[in-house]
């Protein structure tokens, strides 16, 4: 048992030690460019999304509302 356990603990470490991230990948840390694709992808489509979203959950209670009326 002391084995099994010794074997996985090398086993994560050594998991650890490989999941460094590699010097050819950008920082991260850079400004995104305003082009016409990334206006349309971070702030056209989820303005769109969430505005259908409250248009669907408008209708849904009127829908609820509506029927029970009687």
């Amino acid at each position: 048992m002391r084995n099994l356990t010794l074997f996985v603990g090398m086993l994560v470490y050594s998991a650890g030690l490989l999941a460094q991230q590699p010097t050819h990948y950008p920082s991260g840390n850079d400004p995104i460019r305003w082009t016409p694709i990334n206006i349309i992808v971070y702030i056209v489509i989820p303005v769109v999304l969430i505005v259908a979203w409250i248009i669907m959950r408008r209708r849904k209670t009127k829908k609820k509302s509506g029927g029970s009326k009687d």
